[in-house]
């Protein structure tokens, strides 16, 4: 009986045990189904990349995130009853957008309102409210992936990963970053070896991987094969062949000038091998000081300086008070930088570093940043892909209206089954009125209208809030090409699906106008120069600004690249294309008036923002009110009006005899809402000019009357303020610039900015600028006054991505400068001896090359040959100067 008891008693304890370890497998169970769940959500708020599970490559080094995705890899949408791929919701680094309707919901917290605002003139308008901070930006390193223990790297391994780290923080480029950002979600998706063997045969394929820039012109290139070319990056190259040493220049390769108008270089031809960036990376990890460390991460600082500089600059509202949120606090690319920079400094494998040093000597060889990313983004999208989400149909997205290469990244438009604005006119003229805010894009729709001539579809203000006067301003202006059956759907506008939390950050429930924002336009096909173009002016926006930019896109073809998805301040809307027998650059004039921007700057895609600009958003809600309700544009850097020999008299304007009340325009506008009656009378009148009605007259608004009466009295008039206008096409409807000039002085205004829009050479000038630069006999016959806040003509994208990267560290770290010499330094010139021999050497090149910007850091405007601080310590009036300044200061 004794022995049946103690059996029993041994029974129920191992039938405990069994009972408990059952429980504790079913927890696990449970745990792990949470993770399935949640994880995608999880990675996508941190940063990280939602994959599928890890495999081991590099010797027990994870693949991917390493983090357990699920057998199904699906998880339950918010609203309905679709399933959404758990890789959908990969970060927005990755630009994988889930297809349901769950991405239509706002992020955590309240709804973003628009951003802040300076005070306004009176009347006051509802001050507003801020957008919360963006989440934060994307964090390169996945939580699974291991840190190096980087105290068993052999010296040279310690050289390369010193190295690169240093010339990534201190040196490189935005576009150099990116290539590396690409190269290391590549290695997320592929094993390293698999990897370097593509690399490797990439710059094989690449015939200019081996040609290394020796000389820049006026200086002496010395090659060791004797193969030399001489040309430009992006234009071509002409050749000579056993020639060691020459000069470089345009008269050794016999006046032939393949590059006009363009700093032209000479590179030496050196295939580069396995191994070949070592040495440069020695030298430059021998550069650094303390023993070899790096110090603190530039990039680091630049996060930290952007955030602290947002929160100690907050715009104030209407009653004075500090509003709620700043903005956009921190720029993307500050982050993107810091962590690709974190990887390479403590995650990188030895055979990584290995790779990323052959696309660093790639990089530096040849200096073409956009084509050696279009290369690796190429040749990792098939890794890619194959994490990518099918779309609802089960059918694989469509690569070509996505970005990337292949069906490498996911997007809503991609599994669209017709052009994208075919199938959103459809599904609008179905709707009843605007859905709410928290169902917007829903069912994986690619595009929701916003706005259009159909007051009951469009999103408006509700009653109370502000933004109701700026409706009702743009609702009477509009009327009349609303009414025309052959303009009305050029008024309709979408939001692009993929950017619809920006688009929530940057609105609130009140209303959906932006108080202030940037506004550009683009058009083209996918991979075009436009988007090289439009992508360092985003980028600029990025580090540069609080406010929001909006970029219109005209026509299915534009396909918004992959890194403009991991920015907040980008907000992008879609619109029908405008007739063929019209400039595409009228476009310009439809994007401010549907952008529903209460103070906007417009902005070309070849230009750049700099430092300070904001400034212009409080200048042009001074300028532009209900009693000023015209555009205001800088003074362009020609007069259009001399006569042989002024200066640029060949190009002066013909088609306009009446007379000017003030010197010609550049057509970059800044304009607040009261100039929407302006801006649409003037639109109507050029596209109805091209119409089957061409020749009839329009009914134009009075505005001669608004500096006594006001914009909102006038437009209360109704037809009683309007006149007739004739709509014939004549010769100054041709270009936008052209219309905008002659529409100004056809209303005898007088307001213009002095030139803020400057050519890019401007800002490496360094003293030695022009004392009457850009003057006229009539207007400003000793020079125009100038204010180094933004830039024009940045079409060679890689010498701007440069001096953008320049401009961008200088301004946020603002090193302690000894720039001793006027003179501009030779190393100022990217791509000549002196500038290749410090990008060796880190530390010294982020001490030295910020003296290429100098006194721009301090002193803002010139004018005369005097630097001023800022506006206000420039005169009406410059003693020996002949004409006082008309030209206004924001």
């Amino acid at each position: 009986m004794a022995r049946s008891a103690k059996k029993c008693q041994r029974w129920s304890r191992s039938a405990l045990l069994f009972g408990i370890l059952v429980v504790g497998l079913l927890l696990v169970r449970y745990h792990y189904a949470r993770l399935d769940e949640l994880m995608p959500a999880q990675l996508s708020r941190h940063g990280g990349v939602a994959l599928s599970p890890p495999d081991p490559v590099d010797g027990g080094t994870p693949k991917g995130s390493g983090r357990r995705v699920g057998k199904g890899g699906k998880k339950r949408g918010k609203k309905g009853n679709s399933t959404v791929p758990a890789a959908a919701a990969a970060s927005a680094e990755d630009g994988a957008t889930a297809p349901a309707a769950s991405m239509a919901s706002a992020p955590a917290g309240a709804p973003a309102p628009s951003p802040p605002s300076p005070p306004p003139p009176s009347p006051p308008s509802p001050p507003p409210p801020s957008p919360p901070p963006p989440p934060q930006a994307d964090p390169v390193i996945l939580q699974s992936e291991p840190l190096q223990d980087i105290t068993q790297d052999s010296d040279e391994v310690k050289e390369m990963r010193l190295g690169l780290a240093s010339w990534l923080s201190r040196v490189a480029s935005f576009q150099q970053v990116e290539v590396l950002h690409v190269l290391h979600q590549w290695f997320q998706h592929a094993p390293t070896e698999e990897v370097s063997r593509a690399v490797t045969d990439l710059m094989k394929q690449d015939p200019s991987a081996g040609w290394s820039t020796c000389a820049v012109e006026d200086e002496t290139c010395e090659c060791a094969s004797g193969h030399i070319r001489y040309g430009h990056v992006e234009k071509r190259w002409l050749e000579k062949k056993n020639v060691h040493k020459l000069y470089c220049s345009l008269g050794t390769f016999g006046g032939n000038d393949v590059a006009v108008g363009m700093l032209k270089s000479c590179q030496c031809w050196l295939p580069i091998e396995v191994g070949a960036a070592a040495s440069d990376l020695k030298e430059t990890a021998a550069s650094l000081s303390s023993g070899g460390a790096l110090g603190s991460s530039i990039w680091s600082a630049l996060t930290l300086s952007k955030s602290s500089a947002a929160a100690a600059s907050v715009p104030l509202g209407v009653a004075g008070k500090a509003s709620a949120g700043t903005g956009a606090v921190a720029g993307s690319l500050w982050h993107r930088a810091q962590g690709v920079e974190t990887w390479i400094d403590t995650v990188a494998t030895p055979q990584q570093l290995e790779v990323v040093a052959q696309v660093y000597k790639w990089l530096e060889n040849t200096r073409d940043g956009a084509k050696i990313a279009t290369a690796v983004s190429k040749a990792a999208a098939h890794a890619m892909a194959r994490k990518v989400p099918s779309c609802e149909d089960g059918q694989p997205v469509d690569a070509a209206r996505c970005p990337g290469h292949a069906g490498q990244y996911f997007c809503r438009a991609g599994c669209a089954r017709q052009p994208p604005l075919v199938a959103a006119k459809a599904l609008g003229e179905a709707s009843a009125s605007p859905p709410p805010r928290d169902s917007l894009c829903a069912a994986g729709a690619s595009l929701e209208l916003l706005w259009s001539c159909d007051k009951g579809l469009s999103r408006r203000p509700a009653a109370s809030h502000g933004h109701t006067t700026p409706q009702k301003v743009l609702d009477s202006s509009a009327a009349a090409m609303c009414e025309d059956s052959q303009m009305r759907d050029l008024m309709t506008v979408y939001l692009e699906c993929d950017f619809l939390q920006n688009y929530l950050r940057w609105t609130s429930d009140d209303s959906e106008w932006l108080e202030e924002a940037f506004v550009t336009y683009v058009g083209g096909a996918k991979g075009s120069t436009y988007e090289l173009q439009a992508t360092n002016l985003v980028r600029s926006v990025d580090v540069f600004s609080s406010r929001p930019i909006v970029v219109v896109l005209f026509g299915d073809e534009f396909v918004p690249p992959m890194h403009w998805h991991s920015m907040p301040n980008v907000i992008v809307y879609r619109m029908k294309p405008i007739a063929k027998m019209v400039s595409f650059n009228f476009n310009k004039m439809r994007s401010m008036i549907s952008a529903r921007v209460v103070v906007g700057i417009q902005l070309d895609t070849d230009q750049l923002v700099a430092p300070g600009i904001d400034t212009l958003f409080e200048g042009t809600r001074r300028e532009i009110t209900e009693h000023y309700p015209w555009p205001m544009m800088p003074v362009h850097w020609m007069s259009r009006e001399g006569k042989k020999p002024d200066p640029y008299w060949e190009y002066a304007f013909r088609d306009w005899s009446g007379p000017r009340s003030m010197r010609w325009g550049h057509a970059h506008p800044t304009w607040s809402s009261w100039a929407l009656p302006f801006l649409c009378d003037m639109l109507h009148e050029r596209l109805a000019a091209s119409s089957r009605t061409a020749g009839a007259s329009i009914m134009a608004w009075k505005l001669q009357d608004a500096p006594k009466r006001g914009v909102l009295a006038i437009l209360a008039d109704g037809k009683a303020a309007r006149e007739p206008r004739a709509a014939k096409s004549q010769g100054f409807m041709r270009e936008d610039e052209d219309m905008l000039n002659v529409a100004l002085w056809r209303d005898g205004v007088r307001k213009d900015w002095c030139k803020f829009d400057l050519e890019w050479g401007l800002f490496k000038d360094g003293h030695k600028l022009e004392k009457n630069l850009y003057w006229d006999k009539k207007w400003y016959p000793d020079g125009l006054p100038v204010v180094f806040i933004s830039m024009h003509n940045t079409k060679q994208f890689e010498i701007t991505d440069w001096l953008l990267s320049l401009l961008a560290k200088c301004d946020k770290e603002r090193p302690k400068l000894s720039c001793t010499s006027r003179d501009l330094p030779r190393f100022c010139q990217a791509g000549s001896s002196d500038e290749r021999r410090w990008r060796k050497q880190p530390t010294k090149y982020a001490e030295t090359i910020c003296c290429c910007l100098d006194p721009r850091h301090e002193k803002k405007v010139y004018w005369a040959g005097q630097w001023f601080r800022d506006a206000s310590e420039v005169p009406l009036k410059i003693p020996q100067v002949r004409k006082d300044r008309t030209c206004i200061f924001p």
